[in-house]
C-alpha cells in the first residue's frame, strides 16, 4: 500500500496527469502536473478544477464535464486555459476521460500538454502572413528556418491538394523524401483508425462535417512509408496567400505518451483488483483526518459503500477511542515510522478484534496509510492454545507452568498479596495400585474425581494446580488465623475424600498425603522456603497416615 507499481509510475512520469473525483476536484497530481501550473501538489489537491481554469473558459469547461457525467462521451479533448500560481494564463491541451469500476463512474482522468509553444508557432504563421506582402523572400526564409528546425513534423498542402512543403521532422516520421512534392499524400499517411485499410480524405482533415476549414487539433493515426501505424495529434490551420489557400499540420507522435497512458491505467486497475481482494483493510488518510481511498473489504466489515466514507472524517467510522492516544501516535507519524496497535470494535453485534499497521506517506502533508487485518480467529486461538499451555488436559487444573507464572507474580513487588499464605502439597497414597490393578482408565477418572473434590472445598481465589502424576499443589491467602483455618480446610478435604467413589463399577476410597506450611506476616513471606517446608511435611504425613485406596 506504501511504493506501488502505480504511484511510482504516476509519481516519474514526465506527462503531466491528475486524477479527479466527479465534483471534479483533485484527488492526486504527479509532479509534471503540478509543474505546468507553478504550484505545489498540495495546492490543487482538494482544490476545484475551475480554481485555476481561466474565468473565459469555464462555460467550456463545465459542457466538457457534462458530457462525460451522462455518458455522452468516454473521453473529451480540448484547448483549456489554466491561470498559474503568478497570475498568468497559459494554453494546454487537456485529454479528459472516466475511470470506471463495475460500470460506475469512479474518477475523472487527466492528461495535460502545455501547448503554448505550438500557440507561439501559430502566432507566428500568422506573423508570416501578415509581412508576406511587405518583405515576402525575407519572410519566406526566416518561415523555411523556423519550420525545419521545428521538432514536430510539419506539412503544407495547397488548395490543390498537394504537398507544398514538408520539413525534415515529417520525412523521418513517415519515412519520405522531397519526391512526395506537389503530390497528393493526406490518404498515404493519415488514418482514422490503425486497423483502417484506406487512408483518411483530405477533406476529412482539414475541414468540418459542415465544409468549414478547421482550425483546430485532433487526433488520428499515422502511417509511414514502411506500412508502421502510430497514433498522432494534429494542429492544424489553413490561410491565404497571394489569392491561394494553404493548409498546415503540426504532426506530433504521441505512441509513447498512449503507452504511457495505458500503463497507468492497466497497473491502477491491476492495483486496485489486488487492493480489493486481499483480507486487508487498506485505507488512506489525509493530514486532515479524511479518507481519500478505502480499498472494498471495508463494505465487507461495515455496512456503509466507499463512496460515503471517502472525503469524509475517520471518526464517521471509528470511534475516538479506537485511535486513542496510547494507541495512535502521532508524534511517531511525524517521525515517519511504522508502528501497530491491536483494537476491538463491536460491529453489528459482534466482537471483532483488529490489527492496525500505520504507514507514514512519503511526504508529511499526505498523511498516513492504515493496514487493518482482522485477527478475531486468530486470537481465541490464541487464547485456547494459551490455556492448554497452562492447564492439565486431563484435569483441566492449572499445570506446572502455570504453577510456575504464578510464583514468578507473585514474587513481583506489584503483585497484590493478602495476610497469611498457607501452601499444601498432596500426593496420593499407592495411587499406583489402582493402575496396576485396574488399568489407567480408573486411574485417571481416580485422578479427575480427586481435583473434583478437593476443588469444590475450595474458594475461588485458591490456587489449586496439579504438578504431574498423582501430585498436587494448593496455594491459599488471606485467612485471619492461617494455621487454624488452613487446618479445618485439611481436615474437610480428609472427611470428604473418606466418603467411598465407585469408578467403573469399582468402589475405591481415596487417602492422600498432605503436607502444609504457612506464613502468617507478608513482610516474612519466602516462598521457596514455604514450598519446601510443605513437601517435607508432605513426606511426614505419608509415614503417619498409612491408608492407601482401597475397595469396598
Amino acid at each position: 500500500m506504501s511504493t506501488d507499481i502505480y504511484g511510482e509510475l504516476f509519481a516519474q512520469s514526465d506527462m503531466p496527469m491528475a486524477l479527479l473525483d466527479l465534483r471534479g476536484v483533485f484527488v492526486q497530481v504527479n509532479p509534471a502536473f503540478s509543474a505546468i501550473l507553478e504550484r505545489e501538489a498540495d495546492q490543487l489537491t482538494g482544490h476545484s478544477f475551475r480554481e485555476f481554469t481561466d474565468v473565459h473558459d469555464l462555460s467550456l469547461h463545465a459542457s466538457s464535464f457534462n458530457c462525460l457525467l451522462t455518458g455522452e462521451k468516454k473521453s473529451v479533448t480540448y484547448e483549456h486555459h489554466f491561470v498559474r500560481n503568478d497570475g498568468e494564463s497559459i494554453v494546454a491541451q487537456v485529454d479528459i476521460g472516466v475511470l470506471t469500476k463495475e460500470g460506475q463512474l469512479v474518477n475523472f482522468y487527466v492528461y495535460a500538454r502545455d501547448i503554448s509553444a505550438f500557440k507561439n508557432k501559430e502566432e507566428k504563421l500568422y506573423e508570416r502572413n501578415q509581412f508576406l506582402e511587405a518583405n515576402l523572400q525575407q519572410q519566406e526564409d526566416y518561415f523555411s528556418i523556423f519550420i525545419n528546425n521545428s521538432k514536430d513534423a510539419f506539412i503544407e498542402f495547397n488548395e490543390s491538394e498537394r504537398v507544398s512543403r514538408i520539413n525534415t521532422a515529417a520525412k523521418n516520421l513517415f519515412s519520405l523524401d522531397d519526391s512526395v512534392i506537389n503530390k497528393p499524400l493526406c490518404e498515404k499517411i493519415f488514418l482514422h483508425k490503425h486497423t483502417s485499410p484506406a487512408g483518411c480524405a483530405f477533406h476529412d482533415v482539414f475541414y468540418t462535417d459542415t465544409g468549414e476549414a478547421l482550425s483546430a487539433r485532433k487526433r488520428l493515426y499515422g502511417r509511414d512509408k514502411n506500412g508502421r501505424t502510430f497514433p498522432v495529434e494534429l494542429a492544424i490551420s489553413s490561410y491565404r496567400l497571394d489569392e491561394q489557400v494553404f493548409y498546415s499540420v503540426f504532426v506530433h507522435d504521441i505512441s509513447e505518451k498512449i503507452d504511457t497512458l495505458k500503463k497507468l491505467i492497466e497497473s491502477k486497475l491491476r492495483l486496485n483488483e489486488i487492493t480489493d481482494n486481499i483480507p486487508v483493510l487498506i485505507a488512506h488518510v489525509d493530514k486532515h483526518i479524511n479518507f481519500t481511498f478505502l480499498n472494498k473489504m471495508y463494505e465487507k466489515y461495515f455496512p456503509c459503500k466507499i463512496e460515503q466514507l471517502l472525503n469524509t472524517s475517520v471518526f464517521n467510522l471509528y470511534d475516538r477511542k479506537f485511535f486513542a492516544p496510547q494507541d495512535f501516535k502521532i508524534k511517531k507519524i511525524y517521525e515517519k515510522m511504522t508502528y501497530s496497535f491491536e483494537k476491538e470494535m463491536n460491529i453489528n453485534g459482534k466482537t471483532v478484534v483488529f490489527n492496525n499497521t500505520v504507514v507514514p506517506a512519503r511526504k508529511l502533508n499526505d498523511g498516513f496509510y492504515l493496514l487493518t487485518t482482522d485477527i478475531t480467529e486468530f486470537k481465541k486461538l490464541q487464547d485456547i492454545y494459551k490455556y492448554d499451555a497452562n492447564h492439565d488436559l486431563l484435569t483441566g487444573l492449572p499445570n506446572r507452568r502455570a504453577v510456575d507464572h504464578y510464583l514468578e507474580n507473585y514474587r513481583s513487588p506489584s503483585f497484590k498479596k493478602f495476610s497469611g499464605i498457607s501452601i499444601l502439597f498432596f500426593d496420593l497414597n499407592d495411587f499406583k495400585k489402582i493402575n496396576d490393578n485396574y488399568g489407567h482408565d480408573v486411574g485417571d477418572k481416580t485422578l479427575i474425581a480427586f481435583a473434583r473434590i478437593v476443588n469444590g472445598l475450595l474458594r475461588r481465589e485458591d490456587f489449586f494446580a496439579r504438578l504431574a502424576g498423582d501430585e498436587f499443589l494448593l496455594i491459599t491467602e488471606g485467612f485471619k488465623d492461617a494455621r487454624q483455618e488452613t487446618e479445618a480446610l485439611v481436615e474437610k478435604i480428609r472427611r470428604a475424600l473418606d466418603a467411598p467413589i465407585v469408578i467403573n463399577d469399582i468402589p475405591i476410597t481415596l487417602h492422600a498425603s498432605i503436607g502444609i506450611a504457612v506464613e502468617k506476616q507478608i513482610k516474612q513471606i519466602d516462598l521457596d522456603k514455604l514450598i519446601i517446608e510443605a513437601d517435607k511435611n508432605m513426606y511426614l504425613d505419608k509415614k503417619q497416615h498409612k491408608g492407601a485406596p482401597q475397595e469396598k
